[in-house]
């Protein structure tokens, strides 16, 4: 559930979470090219976060779901705005976050350092 809550603040989704309100009906008040701005970076953010997390993980799966999530919310954008390609491709970056964080190497703990 915390990578979900997380994933609510964090600046990699913002612009996952502004193009899930605008789909609810509550727009920002931006401009077409600052919404495009913002979506570039989200999704380049996005990539990059997932890219240096698949370094530490080196799982494919979490990068690819990243990847895809990303290209449905750019393609949704591109295509006019449609709120299912929008809607699938937020729930899959969510699931993408939540398995990154599960896929990271656990840190190990004090007893098994001290046993080690």
């Amino acid at each position: 559930m915390l990578p979900v809550l997380a994933c609510a603040v964090c600046p990699t989704c913002l612009g996952a979470w502004a193009q899930a309100l605008s789909a609810l009906g509550v727009g920002f008040v931006i401009t077409e090219a600052q919404h495009l701005a913002l979506l570039v970076v989200a999704v380049s953010v996005t990539l990059f976060v997932s890219i240096r997390r698949h370094a530490r993980s080196r799982r494919k799966g979490p990068l690819a779901l990243s990847l895809a999530g990303s290209v449905g919310l750019v393609a949704s954008h591109l295509l006019g705005e449609i709120e299912a390609l929008a809607w699938a491709s937020i729930v899959i970056l969510v699931a993408a976050s939540i398995w990154q964080h599960r896929a990271l190497p656990s840190p190990a703990r004090p007893a098994e350092q001290a046993a080690a």
